[in-house]
C-alpha cells in the first residue's frame, strides 16, 4: 500500500532522468503515500513454495535498498527513508516465513557503495526478523540486467558493508 502500479508519462519522464536507473525503461511503481503491507503476503508464497520443494527451501525476496532505488518516490523523497519504511514492512512479513534460508536480493548496492551505511541498517532490519531456525542470506551482484553489465565497482569498496550485515552467508 502507498505504491501505485499505474505509470503515467510524467512519472516515466521524471524517473528516466534519475541517476543510476537508466537501465530501466520505467519504474516498477510510484510511491505516493506511506508504505504499508497492503495485499503483500510473503508467508502465503513461501508456504506454497515449501509444499512444492523436495529439498530444503531458499525463499528469496527483493531487499529494501533495491526496492527503494528502483521505485519512483514522490512521498518520502529520500531513498534512505523509503528503504527504512520498506524494511519495516518486509521485517513484519519475514518473521512468519517457514524456509531453511531466507535471502534478500540486493543487486543495486554494488553500484552505489557510498550508500552502504543506511543500506546495511535497512537490510539488517529485515535480516534480524529471519526466524532463528532459518539462515539469513544476502545476494549481491554487479548487474546482468537483460544480458548487459550495468554496474562497475570493486569488492574492496563493499567490505565495510559486508561486515556490517547480520547475515549467515552472502
Amino acid at each position: 500500500q502507498g505504491i501505485r502500479s499505474e505509470i503515467g508519462f510524467s512519472d516515466w519522464l521524471a524517473y528516466s532522468k534519475g541517476a543510476g536507473m537508466r537501465f530501466r525503461t520505467r519504474p516498477p511503481g510510484v510511491v505516493v503515500g506511506p508504505v504499508s503491507a497492503g495485499t503483500l503476503n510473503l508467508s502465503l508464497a513461501c508456504t506454497r513454495a515449501k509444499r512444492l520443494a523436495g529439498k530444503p527451501l531458499k525463499f528469496t525476496l527483493t531487499g529494501p535498498h533495491m526496492l527503494a532505488k528502483t521505485l519512483h518516490d514522490l512521498h518520502y523523497r529520500s531513498a534512505e527513508k523509503l528503504a527504512h519504511a520498506i524494511a519495516e514492512v518486509l521485517a513484519a512479513q519475514v518473521r512468519h516465513l517457514d524456509a531453511d534460508v531466507i535471502q534478500l536480493d540486493e543487486a543495486n548496492l554494488p553500484g552505489h557503495p557510498e550508500e552502504w551505511k543506511w543500506a546495511a541498517e535497512s537490510i539488517n532490519k529485515v535480516l534480524k526478523a529471519v526466524p532463528k531456525k532459518a539462515k539469513a542470506a544476502v545476494h549481491l551482484c554487479f548487474g546482468n540486467y537483460g544480458g548487459q553489465s550495468i554496474q562497475k565497482g570493486t569488492w574492496a569498496k563493499l567490505m565495510d558493508y559486508l561486515n556490517a550485515l547480520a547475515v549467515d552467508h552472502v
